[in-house]
């Protein structure tokens, strides 16, 4: 959708930013999935894992045009769209975190930054928020 308009009310929807020069990892993007134990919302106490993993896109990246609009295998990165055939290639768009740190470093990106940014208290907080004041019959795993 390229328009808010086009979205009807009651749809369930996604809205996200669009980052135009996102990181890339190899010319692929990326995302982070990392678990948090939440054990008490008032105060706040949460644990983060720190065995999370890395989401691959499948097709590399490229900035966004009217070719390359409609291509979910280069523009995100789930797990869900982005199913390779792991039994017959042996490869998975999935990385443990410590293959991510190892590849960042390597391609020159300053990993621990990263982790820092991603494990804030601010962005922690913020996501035990959300997941605290998600309507009843919602799942919080896709925060």
């Amino acid at each position: 959708v390229n328009d808010i308009s086009h979205v009807c009310y009651g749809d369930s929807v996604v809205i996200q930013e669009y980052l135009a020069r996102p990181l890339l990892l190899d010319g692929y993007k990326f995302d982070l999935r990392l678990y948090v134990v939440l054990t008490s919302a008032a105060p706040l106490r949460a644990y983060l894992s720190t065995h999370g993993v890395a989401r691959f896109a499948t097709h590399a990246w490229a900035p966004l045009d009217g070719s390359n609009q409609d291509d979910l295998l280069m523009h995100l990165s789930n797990s869900s769209i982005n199913t390779p055939d792991t039994a017959t290639t042996g490869v998975s768009n999935k990385w443990h975190l410590k293959r991510l740190w190892e590849g960042m470093e390597k391609d020159g990106h300053d990993a621990a930054a990263v982790w820092a940014a991603a494990t804030s208290p601010a962005t922690t907080a913020n996501c035990c928020w959300m997941a605290c004041n998600l309507p009843m019959g919602h799942s919080a795993t896709s925060i």
